[in-house]
């Protein structure tokens, strides 16, 4: 049995989807070690999980499974007495949401909100049973004419909407009971954009392409939307993963396909740092706090790197290289120095077959990591020393 996702939810649940054959959802209660239920399903490929965004205990613990081209469900964690289970809800009769859904989020409290592939943006409110399509305004309708490219992102915001296609963003405010939408901000992108690594704690956002090796920084504030080119060495680097760097916002961190570890720079759009490991890395997490990334690999190891940056003043001689288990850079912004160092912490070998994806719990405190060709999943604890 293989692990196709995974999700923590903002209490102490630890949800994965298992792949071929049963395809089933199974709930842990990650804080006791415990498994507490697990249900077949309709999925047949690759699902996003998400938790709806209500942090309230008492509020309902709601998980929406998204497939692209295939089923888009809500779950409801239920409990009676010590019995703990998965209950499927309805949501919605709207045929063209059953047929045609291509991205969906959850926006505070509860409501659920699905692009289709003809344009139209559905707000679901679970607790009412309702379904209505947004009223769009020209201006955005004209950027929303069907049909909808595959690679489209439909993300929450301040008080609107976010949508990131492969060539444009747009920067949307909602208002109102009956949804009227509109345009705030377009931005036409400086490359496409098929992948998208959300920031954990704003709208921040980096973006790429398989096809080349660059990298594209975005950030939307209220009401603009900010976009960076990342220029790696060459054309024909291939990312596996990315992600930003904490607990600073200036950098951030990605793995191709080459297995070298690389750092940029967001203010000066420059490579501070690259560190290659001698076996083949299949995935990147970076720690929601901690300057800490976690590298997962063909052969069941887990990497844990810190990363070290520093301010240097100026100096007039050379600053001469590190060696060893750390590698150092040095990347000149105008009149100061950086000092960029990856530093190997720990190497801990979990299994013997690959760990290919993983996911960090609310709290930062655990992360769960599994892979696609085994039927265990890995839960860690990070403690601070």
């Amino acid at each position: 049995m293989e692990y196709l996702a995974f999700c923590f939810n903002a209490d102490s649940y630890l949800v994965g989807l298992s792949g071929v054959p049963d395809f089933k959802l199974v709930l842990w209660n990650w804080k006791k070690g415990v498994r507490l239920h697990s249900i077949s399903t309709s999925i047949r490929d690759a699902t996003t999980l998400s938790f709806c965004a209500g942090n309230n205990p008492k509020s309902p613990k709601l998980l929406l499974t998204e497939t692209v081209d295939g089923p888009l469900s809500v779950w409801k964690i239920k409990r009676c007495g010590e019995d703990i289970r998965f209950d499927e809800q309805f949501i919605t009769e709207e045929p063209e949401i059953l047929r045609d859904h291509l991205s969906a989020t959850w926006v505070y409290p509860n409501y659920l909100y699905v692009l289709t592939k003809m344009g139209t943006i559905f707000r679901v409110n679970h607790e009412k049973k309702t379904t209505s399509a947004l009223l769009l305004t020209k201006d955005v309708e004209q950027y929303l004419s069907p049909p909808i490219k595959t690679n489209t992102f439909l993300r929450p915001h301040f008080d609107g909407l976010v949508v990131v296609s492969p060539k444009i963003v747009l920067l949307m405010r909602v208002a109102g009971e009956i949804g009227h939408t509109s345009l705030m901000k377009k931005v036409d992108l400086l490359q496409p954009v098929l992948n998208l690594a959300d920031f954990y704690v704003s709208y921040r956002f980096i973006g790429w392409t398989n096809q080349t090796g660059n990298i594209l920084n975005l950030q939307i504030t209220d009401n603009n939307i900010h976009q960076q080119m990342v220029w790696s060495k060459t054309d024909k680097r291939k990312y596996l993963a990315a992600g930003f760097l904490q607990p600073e916002s200036s950098h951030f961190v990605a793995l191709d396909n080459t297995n070298s570890l690389q750092i940029f720079s967001i203010h000066s759009k420059e490579e501070v740092l690259r560190k290659t490991f001698p076996m083949e890395c299949k995935f990147l997490l970076t720690h929601p706090k901690l300057p800490i990334v976690f590298v997962l690999t063909s052969d069941g190891r887990v990497l844990i790197v810190v990363i070290v940056i520093k301010i240097l003043p100026p100096k007039s001689k050379e600053i001469e290289e590190f060696s060893g288990d750390e590698e150092t850079e040095i990347s000149q912004l105008k009149d100061v120095s950086l000092e960029v160092k990856a530093c190997l912490f720990q190497e801990t070998r979990v299994q013997s077959n690959p760990l290919d994806f993983g996911e960090f719990d609310n709290s930062a405190n655990f992360v769960a990591m599994g892979g696609r060709e085994h039927n265990k999943v890995f839960l860690c604890e990070i403690q601070n020393r």
